[in-house]
């Protein structure tokens, strides 16, 4: 069998120092000047809430309402802290729905 012919890579020629690729331009990110924030009259932006997170929340919610009024059954102290924990749940369960809305 005849062996196949190499054909010599070419030389690189030298070229001197490599030329880095040209940078993006600065974002808006550090431009800021310092102490500069937004401004503290205007509301926040709010929050978009998931609607696992929705579902988290109701379950809380029910739980502590659940868990209040079975602890309100108890004893005169339970009553207290089992009306305490009914508020709360109701409290979450107002937020969430008012959220949502």
């Amino acid at each position: 069998m005849a062996e196949p012919e190499l054909v010599p890579f070419p030389e690189p020629e030298p070229s001197g120092q490599l030329v880095p690729p040209p940078r993006k331009p600065p974002t808006a990110i550090g431009l800021r000047e310092p102490g500069r924030g937004r401004s503290p009259h205007g509301r926040p932006i709010p929050q978009r809430v998931s609607r696992l997170t929705r579902i988290s929340r109701i379950m809380l919610g029910s739980m502590l309402l659940a868990g209040g009024a079975g602890l309100a059954l108890v004893s005169p102290v339970g009553f207290v802290a089992g009306v305490a924990a009914i508020a709360a749940g109701t409290r979450v369960i107002g937020k969430t729905i008012a959220r949502a809305a």
